[in-house]
């Protein structure tokens, strides 16, 4: 498995997070 796809997947949960807030 590689890093950046979970690393790309953390980032998109952030986003996701932030538009729930925001």
């Amino acid at each position: 498995m590689n890093d950046g796809h979970i690393i790309c997947y953390l980032v998109a949960a952030v986003l996701a997070a932030l538009k729930s807030v925001i």
